[in-house]
This record gives C-alpha cells, sequence and structure tokens, in this order.
C-alpha cells in the first residue's frame, strides 16, 4: 500500500542527504557490464530502437509482458524509451557543468544504469515490473498527453499512465541530484502517481545493489573481456525472462521483450541450453512453457505463443525440444520431468513426421519459411516445399534424444522405435540429400533437382552420425573456401559466390546460431578428419570475438553480423554491426522485421 504524501515526505528528508555519497560507494562486481547501448540503431518497427532492453526480469518478481511496458536505452545519453504502443521517453541528466568531467558508466545491465560524473551519481534501476527509481539533476518525460500534478509529471494515452514523480530540491534544479520515480500504470493517472511516490521512499542504493549483485552469479573467466561479456549475455537473458502470466504458469522467455515478445519455440529451445549450465530448473520451466503451449488433439507446438491472449498459428519451428530436455535431464536428474516430457515430445515428433513429409520418405519439408527461421533465404525463392536439410537433421537429432529418454524411462518399445526412425531419417539424409556435384548437403525438390544455392544448413548433417571421411574433407573445404563461407566474420547465411549475397539478415549475414550448430558438427568428426578439430575452435573463438567487439561499441548483443566485417567505423567513431543494412526491408528480399537481439 503506498504510504500519504506526508509519510513520503518525512521519508525523503532523511534520505536525501545520504544518497548522493553512497551510491558512488556501491560495490561494483568484477567486470560488470558498463557500456551504454543507446547508438545501436535500428529500424524494425516504426521509428529507429536500440538493441540494448532496459527491463525489470521475472526472475526477480512478476511481470506482465501483455502490458508492453518495456524500455530500450535511446540515442540520447541518458534515455529510456519506452515500447507503449504510444511511445514515451524518459531522459536524465548531469548537472549542467558536468560537462566539465567525463562520464564514467559504472554499470549498464538490462535493468540498472549507474554512471559517474565527478562527484555526482546519476542512476536508474527497477523495483518492480512497473516502478523505477533514480536520481539525477534534470529529467524530463516525453509522449502522450502530458499533465503536472504537485511534483509530478503524467503522460496519459489509451494505452496506460506514466507518472515521473520527484522531491522537490528548492529553487535550483541545475545543480542538485534529485530522486526520481517512475511508475506505469494502466487504470488510472492517481494510482500511478501514488505508485511513483511510493518509489521516492524507496533505497535507491540498496536496490541499486541488488540489481548488480544479480550479475554476478555465471561462474568467473581468466579473462576480463570474455568474463564483461558473460556477464553481458547473462544480464540480456534475465531482461528476457518472464514469470508466469495469463496460460503459462511458470517462468518462459522470449527472444526480445521487444520485438517479438511471445514464447518462440526454438529460441526458447537456445535459451535452455544457456540456462541450463548456469540456472538449471529455470531451464526446465522454459521447457515446460512450451511443450504447455501443445495443442493435445494433434500434438502441434506453434512457432510462438503470447500467454496473455493465447494466440496461437499452425505454423512450427525446428524442432529442438527433445535434445534441450535430455540435457536439462543431465544436470537435474528429474525422472519425474522426463516423465512428463516425453510423450508431448513424442506427439510433437509425430506430428512432424505426418504434417512435414508430403512425399513420404522420411525427410522433411517446411510449411513456410517464417518456420525455418530461415525467413526469407533464398533457398526459397523458388518455393518453400523441397526436402530440407536443416529440418531433416533437427528431426533426425529429435529421435535419438527421444529414444535416450524412453530408454532411461524404462520403455524399451518406445526407446526401440524412436531409434529406428532416427537411423530412417540419417540414412535419407545422407542417401538423399548429399548433392554430389556440389559436394555438399542441399534442398532438394520434389522431383530429384536439387537447389542451385549453397546455404550453411549443408554444414548441419555433421551433427549426424556415418558422414564420410570424403564428405566431412569436402565440407570443410567449403567452408575454408574465401569465395564461400570463409569470410570475414563467418559464417554468411548464403554463399559469397552466390548473386542474392548481401548484408541481409538470411541472405548473407552471420548468425550465431548457425556457427555453434556447425561448431558442434566439427567437434563430432575431429578423430575422423583431424582438421575438423582445430576449425572447431577457429570458428568458436572468431564468433566469440565478433561478439565481443561489437558489445564493447555498442553495448549490445546482436543475433546475426555483416559477414563482410568485424568493425564499422564512421567518421572515426565505431557504429552498430551494420544492422542499419541487415533491416530486412522486403525490397531486397527481407522480411518487414529484423531481430535487434
Amino acid at each position: 500500500v503506498a504510504p500519504s504524501l506526508l509519510q513520503t515526505t518525512m521519508v525523503l528528508t532523511l534520505l536525501f542527504s545520504t544518497v548522493q555519497c553512497s551510491l558512488l560507494d556501491i560495490p561494483i562486481p568484477p567486470n560488470c557490464p558498463n557500456v551504454y547501448g543507446g547508438n545501436s540503431i535500428g529500424q524494425p518497427l516504426r521509428y529507429p530502437l536500440s538493441g540494448f532492453i532496459f527491463a525489470f526480469s521475472g526472475q526477480d518478481g512478476t511481470t506482465n509482458e501483455g502490458s508492453q511496458f518495456v524500455g530500450l536505452h535511446a540515442p540520447e545519453k541518458y534515455s529510456i524509451s519506452f515500447q507503449l504502443p504510444t511511445a514515451r521517453e524518459l531522459s536524465f541528466k548531469f548537472p549542467a557543468d558536468a560537462n566539465n568531467n567525463e562520464d564514467q558508466v559504472l554499470a549498464a545491465i538490462h535493468d540498472t544504469l549507474l554512471v559517474k560524473n565527478g562527484d555526482d551519481a546519476l542512476a536508474l534501476t527497477y523495483y518492480n515490473f512497473s516502478v523505477l527509481v533514480g536520481q539525477a539533476a534534470r529529467f524530463d518525460l516525453q509522449g502522450g498527453i502530458i499533465s503536472n500534478e504537485s511534483q509530478c509529471r503524467v503522460s496519459s494515452a489509451t494505452d496506460g499512465f506514466l507518472a515521473l514523480c520527484h522531491h522537490d530540491p528548492g529553487t535550483d534544479m541545475s545543480d542538485t541530484m534529485i530522486p526520481f520515480s517512475v511508475a506505469f500504470d494502466t487504470s488510472s493517472s492517481h494510482s500511478a502517481v501514488s505508485q511513483a511516490q511510493f518509489g521516492l521512499t524507496l533505497d535507491l542504493t540498496r536496490l541499486v545493489t541488488e540489481r548488480l549483485q544479480a550479475i554476478s552469479k555465471p561462474p568467473p573467466l581468466d579473462n576480463a573481456t570474455l568474463d564483461r561479456l558473460s556477464r553481458k549475455v547473462y544480464s540480456v537473458m534475465r531482461a528476457n525472462t518472464l514469470s508466469a502470466e495469463g496460460s503459462i504458469h511458470q517462468h518462459w522467455s522470449t527472444p526480445d521483450r521487444v520485438p517479438h515478445r511471445a514464447m518462440w519455440l526454438w529460441d526458447s529451445c537456445f535459451h535452455a541450453f544457456g540456462r541450463t549450465l548456469i540456472d538449471v530448473e529455470l531451464a526446465w520451466e522454459f521447457i515446460a512453457s512450451m511443450l504447455d503451449a501443445q495443442n493435445v488433439s494433434n500434438g502441434h507446438i506453434p512457432i510462438q505463443y503470447q500467454p496473455w491472449n493465447s494466440y496461437t498459428n499452425n505454423l512450427t519451428q525446428p524442432p529442438l525440444l527433445a535434445w534441450a530436455t535430455w540435457d536439462n535431464y543431465q544436470h537435474t536428474h528429474n525422472m519425474s520431468a522426463l516423465a512428463w516430457a516425453a510423450p508431448r515430445l513424442a506427439a510433437y515428433l509425430d506430428y512432424d513426421f505426418r504434417t512435414r513429409d508430403l512425399n513420404n520418405n522420411s525427410l522433411l519439408e517446411w510449411a513456410s519459411p517464417f518456420e525455418s527461421g530461415l525467413d526469407q533465404s533464398p533457398v526459397f525463392d523458388d518455393g518453400v516445399r523441397a526436402d530440407s536439410t536443416d529440418f531433416s537433421t533437427f528431426a533426425a537429432l529429435e529421435c535419438h534424444y527421444l529414444s535416450l529418454i524412453y530408454a532411461e524411462l524404462g520403455q524399451t518399445s518406445e526407446a526401440q522405435r524412436w531409434q529406428t526412425q532416427h537411423e530412417r531419417v540419417t540414412s535419407q539424409i545422407h542417401d538423399v540429400l548429399w548433392d554430389d556435384q556440389a559436394k555438399f548437403y542441399n534442398y532438394r525438390d520434389f522431383s530429384g533437382v536439387f537447389r542451385p544455392v549453397l546455404i550453411p544448413t549443408g554444414f548441419f548433417p555433421l551433427l549426424l552420425p556415418n558422414v564420410t571421411a570424403d564428405r566431412v574433407q569436402s565440407l570443410i573445404g567449403h567452408l575454408t573456401n574465401s569465395s564461400e563461407f570463409a569470410t570475414p566474420v563467418p559464417i554468411p547465411t548464403v554463399s559469397r559466390s552466390d548473386k542474392t549475397y548481401s548484408t541481409n539478415m538470411w541472405r548473407g549475414a552471420s548468425w550465431i546460431n548457425v556457427n555453434w550448430f556447425t561448431v558442434l558438427g566439427l567437434r563430432r568428426y575431429a578423430t575422423v578428419v583431424p582438421e575438423a578439430a582445430g576449425l572447431a575452435v577457429q570458428l568458436k573463438q572468431a564468433t566469440i570475438d565478433v561478439v565481443a567487439q561489437w558489445y564493447a561499441s555498442t553495448g549490445v548483443v546482436f543475433e546475426f553480423y555483416d559477414s563482410k566485417q568485424s568493425q564499422s567505423k564512421q567518421n572515426g567513431t565505431q557504429v552498430s554491426p551494420s544492422i542499419r543494412q541487415c533491416s530486412g526491408l522486403s525490397l531486397d528480399g527481407g522480411a518487414d522485421l529484423s531481430h535487434v537481439t
């Protein structure tokens, strides 16, 4: 319950005299992420956005993703753009004379910003999903219909009310650091103001300390650059973790709080792989949430799911759930979770083989390019229906892991059923999808003609058994050919020699997940072709390096990068990794949206 205005004023009188010095005394975790991300600008929606999400994590309390209340670092230092249907922007500044000193960003993570300038500390952090607290010398709120109430500025729109309240500094606001609070409420301006006034009573120093300590969880790395990057990545994962909401009864994850927002199938699996290494129970909740979205009547699991309205569609996405489940089980040894998941995983794989194998040859075809995660790849320029290297490989892997799951549960007949299916699909991939002329695994039309487009899914069969040594060597040849896949930033999503090669996100850009699959495949065949071991190390390092470089210059971790260059400079200043060029405009073969985080 929010206290009265009198109580608020009394508490503030005590707090205001100590908050400035105590903020600078906060212990900053070693290698805390400290790059402001407002300059990483792309335009995936109707106006430019940065890729730096600033939001309350569902790990710390209740979230409401359906409300669309989420912030992004904005270009103007220091500002947060709230991505509501009616956009609002909060700006907060140092005193007017602060330019005499150089800003030092002490912490820039998904829910906290702490900046030092001389003896002053500018700060902003979340108390809960809808209340932020901070301090600055100057601040402003723009967007919506603005009104003023006492020491509060209120932005009103049909999507809700955003209130900015602050302590009264007296007559001079130019050189005093002032506590302030921001609150969002969908019901009324009075409620938003009441919550913001409550925020003014909170201990900002304690809140900032708690939020910063959350990123201390990843195990420390010897390399300071990589240790900082590890904590940045963990911060991103925390930002995209949501609490139970609507029809989802446990934690779930989203690729990004804006613009994608919903829970997505294979993204949830990637998140589970990463989280299993550090938050194993939370990783299981991600998997369970995705399985909860299953249509029990036919086994279908949707490409995306929106818990606030239970929206689904008939598309699906690459099947990785059995793999993620088995990987998680290696850490939890939770047999009851395994038993709960097994029939759901089986029903989903049965659905895929029943509905995505129109020519009945145990090789799968996508129903839409958007199912594949390859979206506007040139491999779909002549139509989507073709036997797929990636879909078929993922399905073969899923059959293998589901066989292991059933074997662990002691269900021998089901284990054998899925192992037999794994062997059948794997054999078909090697027999049917190997293009002997190109010396590559390629998409194949129902007529038997290979699609004449080399894309990196041709490396994915390395994840499976029985690739012959000569084929491994051929694939390595493609991977190390500078005219094909050996670009400055590997691996491009189409061969460099292809006429469609560009900076478009699935027509030449380099994606982290593609590199991950390829590294795992190369490792599998390291004893068959020794060169594969060294190449896996090189590819892993090159991938980490480019992520680290762009994080250092933009403050953001992207999911794809310009394969032509590892850094970019404009007027001597580093700029974001060609996300401006990778906007995915339909006129150059792309989608209307681009992924920014």
